[in-house]
């Protein structure tokens, strides 16, 4: 069924595309096109539109499943409109590098914060490993202090005292 720099018959999951395998080191690995692709979709529908149930079509099942989704419902919750572009795409292998900005505007609570009304913006980092078109491990760098200091939830910004 498989053919080596061609497609198999079966669909990639949430599809009806076929996905096109390329022979690495011995082993059939999805090409870096369908794993950048995978990655674009998982922000359009994740972190486009807010659509936290998406992430269980594009993460591999565990704890960083579960803890993303919190912080997704989190963030959404206290940011309702918070949407993320993606600024720079690079793949390698089975890896996934993407540069984003993330804006929105704080509308609720963060963290038990009071709602600042004011507009919120943060960019990141995340490399990502896909296995099958599945994130099965995600590293990545967040401006974590900017972003709370946006919210006057971070240091310097006068809700904690030290």
């Amino acid at each position: 069924m498989l053919r080596i720099g061609g497609t198999v018959g079966m669909p990639r999951p949430g599809t009806c595309e076929t996905t096109r395998f390329t022979e690495t080191r011995g082993a059939f690995a999805i090409s870096t096109d369908d794993n950048k692709a995978v990655i674009r979709q998982l922000f359009d529908e994740l972190w486009g539109s807010g659509n936290v149930s998406a992430a269980d079509r594009f993460y591999a099942p565990g704890p960083q499943l579960d803890g993303l989704k919190q912080f997704a419902t989190d963030l959404y919750a206290a940011i309702p409109d918070w949407r993320v572009t993606i600024d720079e795409l690079v793949a390698e292998d089975d890896k996934v590098v993407v540069r984003w900005t993330g804006r929105g505007t704080n509308l609720g609570s963060w963290d038990g914060g009071t709602p600042t009304g004011q507009p919120v913006t943060s960019t990141g980092i995340d490399i990502e490993r896909l296995v099958d078109g599945m994130i099965v491990e995600e590293n990545g760098e967040v401006d974590m202090l900017g972003f709370l200091r946006q919210l006057d939830s971070g240091p310097d910004s006068g809700s904690h005292q030290d």
